[in-house]
C-alpha cells in the first residue's frame, strides 16, 4: 500500500476524525449525551470534509488518481478496493446528513443509521490495515485497532465541540454525560497505549516489536510521545474534565475547553504518527 509515511498518516487521522465526528453527532441527535449539549449538527458539518481529505490522501498514498481510484471497483477481492468503496459511501452519507442539519431537519434514520455503522467500520478499518500485517510485529495486535477507534471518538468529540462553538447560540458547555464520557475514553486509551508498550517490551510479539517500544519511549520518538501525546494530548483534557463543572461557563472555563479540544486533536494526530514511524520490520533483526 505505497509507503507508509505522511500521507498514510493522513489519511488515518482525517479517517478518523470524520468516523469519530459523525459518531459524536449521531449519539447527539439520539440523546444519548442528554440535554446539556449542542452537538447535533457540528460532527455532521465536520465528517464529510474530513472523509473527502482522507480519501484523496488515501488515493495519494496509493499512487493514483481519485478517477484511478474508481477502476479499481473491478477488483472486489482488494483490501484497497474495499477501503475505497467504505470511504466513498460514508462520505455520501455524512453529506447528506449535513445538508438535512443546514436544514435544520432531522437526519432521516436510514441515513443515520447506516452513517453511524460506516463510521464504526471505517474507524476500525484504519487501524485494522496496520494490524493485519505480520511482516510489521509492533502494528501486528488487536490493541492497535482498540487505539485508533478509541482515539477518534475522542478526537469527534473535541472536534464537534470546538465547532459546536463557533456555530451554536447560544454556546454551551460540553454537558455532565459528555464529560464523563471523555473521561472513560481517555482512561481506556492509556490502558490500551500501556498495554501496546508492555506487551511489545515484554517479548511476546519478538525483539522488532520491542525495538520499536524503545523508539517511543525513549528513542527518536520519545519528545513527541512524551509531550504531545502523553502530557498534550492526554493528561491536560483529563485533567480539563474534572474543572469544576459551575467554573466551565466562565472565561478561564471556556478558555480550558477550547485548549482542551485542540490538545486532544493534536494527540489523535500524534498517536497515529507514532505508531507508524516507530514500527519495523520484521526482517530488520
Amino acid at each position: 500500500m505505497g509507503n507508509w509515511g505522511w500521507l498514510i498518516i493522513g489519511f488515518l487521522f482525517f479517517g478518523g476524525l470524520g468516523s469519530g465526528a459523525y459518531l459524536a453527532s449521531f449519539a447527539a441527535e439520539k440523546g444519548l449525551f442528554g440535554k446539556e449539549n449542542n452537538l447535533e449538527r457540528a460532527g455532521y458539518f465536520i465528517s464529510g470534509p474530513c472523509l473527502a481529505v482522507g480519501l484523496f490522501l488515501f488515493s495519494m498514498n496509493l499512487g493514483v488518481s481519485i478517477t484511478g481510484m474508481l477502476t479499481m471497483i473491478g477488483n472486489p477481492t482488494s483490501v484497497m478496493t474495499w477501503g475505497v468503496y467504505l470511504l466513498f459511501i460514508f462520505m455520501v452519507l455524512a453529506f447528506l446528513s449535513a445538508y438535512h442539519k443546514r436544514e435544520n431537519k432531522k437526519v432521516p434514520a436510514i441515513i443515520s443509521g447506516a452513517g453511524a455503522l460506516l463510521a464504526v467500520i471505517t474507524a476500525l478499518y484504519t487501524g485494522g490495515q496496520l494490524s493485519v500485517l505480520f511482516a510489521q510485529p509492533f502494528w501486528n495486535t488487536i490493541l492497535v485497532p482498540g487505539l485508533f477507534v478509541v482515539s477518534a471518538l475522542m478526537m469527534g468529540l473535541a472536534s464537534s465541540s470546538l465547532l459546536a462553538r463557533i456555530i451554536e447560540k447560544p454556546v454551551q458547555h460540553e454537558g455532565v454525560v459528555v464529560n464523563r464520557v471523555n473521561i472513560i475514553l481517555l482512561f481506556v486509551e492509556l490502558v490500551l497505549l500501556l498495554a501496546l508498550l508492555l506487551i511489545s517490551f515484554s517479548g511476546a510479539k519478538g525483539p522488532v516489536a520491542a525495538d520499536s517500544a524503545r523508539i517511543v519511549v525513549a528513542g527518536r520518538l520519545a519528545s513527541y510521545f512524551w509531550i504531545l501525546l502523553i502530557a498534550v494530548g492526554l493528561v491536560f483534557p483529563l485533567l480539563n474534565n474534572f474543572y469544576p463543572k459551575k467554573k466551565r461557563a466562565e472565561k478561564s472555563g471556556r478558555i480550558l475547553g477550547l485548549l482542551s479540544e485542540m490538545a486532544t486533536l493534536i494527540g489523535g494526530a500524534t498517536l497515529r504518527a507514532i505508531i507508524v514511524l516507530s514500527a519495523l520490520p520484521i526482517w530488520t533483526i
